[in-house]
């Protein structure tokens, strides 16, 4: 069953484990893939690097990550990896990828946000990970997080670090903060 990455990071959360994302190049890996976690009966994340894009383009392997995904009797995340390119963001969302990693990271970060702002419409995205070990990194992957979003907090920060997070908004907006230092 094709599910979202919110979706997934919910039963991550809920289960207490984690869930692998694994790069699928070909219809091959897709399936062995899949196979394996039908078997376990566990969730899987699969994915499409923009650096994998000439071994196969988007277009060719995209509708078979997805139809292997809903036919799937596990929940089946398919997720563009490390898009960094505007137009190769909007091919894997115009092929129907329901998780996209649009990756700002070089940029500055008021470009950053700037960015990913006019690819969500002003929303913010649905899901922002933060890596960093820097705690007004950490207020902005939440000020870049959609109402009702989540955003997910991997890092080495140390657990009694402030982080100036604005929890009106996290209030107001329903958004979630979880993740692991």
């Amino acid at each position: 069953m094709l599910v979202n990455m919110k979706e997934i990071l919910e039963i991550a959360e809920k289960e207490q484990y984690a869930i692998p994302c694994i790069n699928t190049p070909n219809v091959e890996t897709i399936r062995a893939v899949i196979g394996a976690a039908e078997e376990l009966n566990t969730p899987i994340i699969i994915d499409h690097a923009q650096v994998h894009d000439p071994l196969i383009p988007i277009e060719r392997i995209g509708p078979e990550m997805l139809k292997y995904a809903k036919a799937a009797s596990v929940p089946v995340c398919v997720h563009l990896d490390h898009g960094s390119d505007y137009d190769f963001v909007l091919r894997a969302l115009k092929v129907g990828f329901p998780s996209i990693m649009y990756d700002c990271s070089a940029l500055p970060y008021e470009e950053n946000l700037k960015r990913v702002k006019e690819l969500t419409g002003g929303r913010g995205a649905q899901v922002v990970f933060n890596t960093t070990a820097i705690p007004a990194i950490a207020a902005q992957a939440v000020e870049m997080t959609s109402p009702g979003g989540m955003s997910v907090m991997f890092s080495s920060m140390h657990p009694n670090d402030p982080v100036p997070i604005d929890m009106g908004a996290v209030h107001s907006y329903q958004k979630t903060v979880t993740g692991a230092v």
